[in-house]
């Protein structure tokens, strides 16, 4: 297997949309105290405090920095406040305050992280570095163990949810906890432990690119979002992720040992197969040549958090045997969805915790996945990575733009015959390209007519029966039918703002109780639009019972009430 040397980046988390909150659950109950440090280590000690489970793994400080905080105690230095959570077992959790308090008990028993604990490199006390603190004299220890330091503890009557936003408002410690540090804290139980077995996996580890397990639980987090996807399918995915994950923690909290095997055995099927069908490429992009280089090319090293959900998500559904069987299909399949569909790139890249993007990308490559393991045309669309391997071989030239093919990974089959004009899928009607230019080729009678318009052309179409391509501000769009032009149509004004659920339900011109598009698919007299309709972005709902004429003069009409002038688009009647 190839290096994976995966950045694995903290800033995952888009908690930009509110906490939807009823006015009697806003209140947050605090108790505030100065107990001196002893008091608290005794409590810790009798495990009614809680500084961090298997802290070995938390604890970020180094001996020198808990050294020179004891040093500001015996300075008589005021410390920041310490947060603590009471929880409903009447344990109290640290939210903020684990190094500090971890520095000041280490020290008192001597052992830091397993280590003989003394001070060193001490700036003031300099008389002290090498001291144990049973070495020191009794004023200076007693100045430790009864100096008074203040707490906030929020009270187990708070509301989950209120009490994480609010810890991260006073996460203000030297080293501040991140979301999932800070759920560790809060959604303490066999669900919280469970995450952390399986992010220890040797196989998941591998494809992450780490070694060992990660002091800021970033690990832990994509464990969680995997089982949070797993648990409530991105259908019912409702933004911000922040709170998708807080209450997929909360919800499973003490989750039950059937639920928690059904888990791990899901997950562990997951790793594996993604193991076999990408390696040291999991969770990376492959970025298609241009018209100057048209070699692409693996991402090396950063890591795509929404490749990851997709994968860990699909193959946590699907046969593990018949995944195994088709490994070179959904390769392809899946190469090509990064280098060729602009709607799924933009998906991963784009505000890709909204509810729009997360449902385009796995929607996308779920219909990937389908259109491989549900083959039943006689002649099949594409040829097999065996043939393709045989030709890279042989020669690694494009034949379009006659430059070599760097990587088999570049490279795509192509009909000479296109396979819409009657070719067949045989060794003999193959040509080996880039994806580039094989994305970018002319295709003989299927070359769409671009009409010129003052000012900025919004669509053009192709004369070849109804197909037509939508371009709408260089997003070029194929759409098989009239009925696609209009629900195209409708969702670029949707993505745009053009058409929000606050507008709806909108009526055209001379409708009369009929709605266009409405937040449900009902008529403004309470009929149901034609077979239900189609549900759009936003989950909205367009009608669409019409000619191939009068779905063109839709979109016309649609286009004008959004403001689009007649001199930005056209479209025949």
């Amino acid at each position: 297997m190839e290096d994976n040397n995966n950045e694995l980046l903290p800033e995952l988390i888009d908690d930009s949309e509110p906490l939807d909150l009823p006015e009697s659950k806003r209140k947050v109950y605090t108790e505030q105290g100065d107990p001196e440090i002893t008091s608290l280590h005794q409590k810790w000690k009798r495990g009614k405090l809680n500084i961090q489970p298997d802290f070995q793994r938390g604890f970020v400080w180094d001996p020198i920095k808990a050294s020179r905080l004891i040093e500001s105690i015996l300075l008589d230095i005021p410390l920041p406040v310490i947060y603590l959570s009471q929880e409903k077992d009447g344990i109290e959790y640290v939210i903020d305050g684990q190094q500090r308090l971890t520095s000041f008990f280490s020290f008192i028993d001597g052992k830091l992280l397993g280590k003989d604990f003394k001070l060193n490199k001490l700036n003031v006390f300099t008389e002290l570095n090498g001291s144990y603190f049973k070495d020191l004299p009794d004023e200076l220890q007693d100045k430790i163990l009864y100096y008074k330091i203040r707490t906030i503890t929020f009270q187990k009557e708070s509301k989950q949810d209120l009490k994480f936003e609010v810890f991260e408002r006073l996460n203000t410690g030297a080293v501040s906890l991140n979301d999932q540090e800070l759920r560790n804290c809060i959604y303490r139980g066999k669900y919280n432990d469970l995450l952390w077995k399986l992010s220890e996996d040797e196989t998941f580890c591998e494809l992450l690119g780490y070694k060992e397990p990660q002091k800021r639980m970033l690990d832990v987090e994509f464990v969680l979002r995997f089982a949070a996807f797993y648990h409530n399918t991105f259908i019912n995915y409702t933004p911000p992720i922040k709170k998708f994950l807080n209450n997929d923690m909360e919800k499973y909290r003490n989750i039950s040992d059937q639920d928690s095997l059904k888990l791990r055995n899901a997950f562990k099927n997951t790793v594996s197969i993604i193991k076999s069908f990408l390696g040291g490429h999991a969770f990376k992009r492959f970025y298609s040549g241009n018209e100057s280089q048209p070699n692409g090319n693996w991402e090396k090293k950063k890591f795509n958090a929404s490749l990851y959900d997709i994968m860990m998500d699909t193959f946590a559904r699907i046969d593990k045997n018949q995944a195994m069987q088709n490994l070179d299909a959904m390769r392809e399949v899946f190469i090509n969805l990064l280098t060729s569909d602009q709607q799924f790139i933009d998906s991963i890249e784009l505000s890709t915790s909204s509810k729009q993007a997360i449902h385009m990308r796995f929607t996308k490559w779920r219909n990937a996945l389908d259109s491989i393991f549900s083959i039943t045309q006689k002649e099949p669309r594409c040829f097999s990575s065996q043939l393709k391997e045989i030709l890279y071989k042989s020669n690694p030239t494009c034949t379009i733009c006659n430059q070599k093919i760097l990587n088999i990974d570049d490279s795509a089959l192509d009909h000479i015959e296109q396979y819409w004009t009657g070719g067949k899928t045989i060794p003999e009607n193959a040509r080996l390209t880039h994806r580039y230019c094989n994305n970018a080729r002319s295709r003989g009678n299927d070359i769409p007519i671009i009409v010129e318009f003052p000012g900025n052309p919004i669509i053009d179409r192709t004369r070849r029966s109804t197909q037509r391509i939508i371009v709408i501000e260089n997003d070029k769009i194929f759409c098989k039918s009239s009925v696609a032009v209009l629900i195209e149509a409708a969702n670029w004004l949707i993505k745009k703002g053009r058409i929000t659920t606050s507008k709806c339900p909108i009526k055209l011109k001379d409708s009369g109780s009929s709605y266009l598009i409405n937040t449900r698919p009902i008529h403004e007299d309470g009929r149901e639009f034609y077979k239900g309709g189609t549900k759009l972005l936003n989950n909205l709902y367009i009608d669409k019972n019409w000619s191939q004429d009068i779905c063109i003069k839709k979109t016309k009409e649609l286009l004008f009430y959004c403001d689009i002038p007649a001199t930005q688009f056209d479209l025949d009647e």
